[in-house]
This record gives C-alpha cells, structure tokens and sequence, in this order.
C-alpha cells in the first residue's frame, strides 16, 4: 500500500519517507490478517471499486486499528492495472460505540426477560 501523511501518521509512523522505508511486506506488517489482505484485492479484482470495506490494519508499534477502506482500481488503456488510489478512514470510535451500543442492548434485553 502506498502512503501519504495522514496514512503514515494513522498507522504510527513520523513520516512517508519512514513508512515506505520500514514497509517491506504489506500484507504481513500493515494488514492484521494477512488473508483479509487476499479477500479485499480479489473483491477489488472482481469490482473494480469497493467501498466501505471495514477491517483491522496493524499500527508500526504492532497495535490494531479498524478501518474502512474505499479503493479503486486504475488501469491503463491495455487494461492493465496501474495502481489502485482510495482513502483509509479510521472508525476505531464507532466500532467502539457499536459494541458499547450492543452490550447495553444485551443487557436491556436480559434485564426485560427476568423482569
């Protein structure tokens, strides 16, 4: 994956420069599960385009953080690829909010049975 600096700051690095020097294998040290990394280029070999794609990625000191992905394949006029372009957002908070949201649910539900 290439970088700019607010990719290279989301994932802990001080610069792009720093980051493209320290990313030696992508799929094993940016992406927490190597095999997501496999799924979402075979969904944007098969699409095209994809949006809102929710996964883990891996910070420099190791840490996980959720995403979501937005990606587009460009190709050349031989239709082969020459790059693929997007935006990275962080949603770490919502994922938070959502589980938040979903235990206090659980626990509204349990406390309506037994009542």
């Amino acid at each position: 994956m290439g970088a700019n600096p607010a990719l290279a700051k989301l994932l802990g690095y001080d610069s792009v420069e720093q980051y493209m020097t320290e990313m030696t294998d992508s799929g094993h040290q940016e992406w927490l599960d190597p095999d997501e990394r496999s799924r979402y280029l075979h969904l944007l070999e098969e699409r095209d385009v994809i949006r809102g794609h929710e996964c883990q990625l891996r910070r420099r000191d190791g840490t996980p953080i959720w995403v979501s992905l937005n990606s587009r394949r460009v190709c050349g006029e031989d239709g082969q690829v020459l790059y693929i372009e997007g935006f990275v957002e962080d949603i770490a908070e919502r994922r938070r909010m959502q589980e938040a949201l979903r235990k206090s649910e659980e626990k509204f539900a349990k406390a309506f049975l037994l009542s």
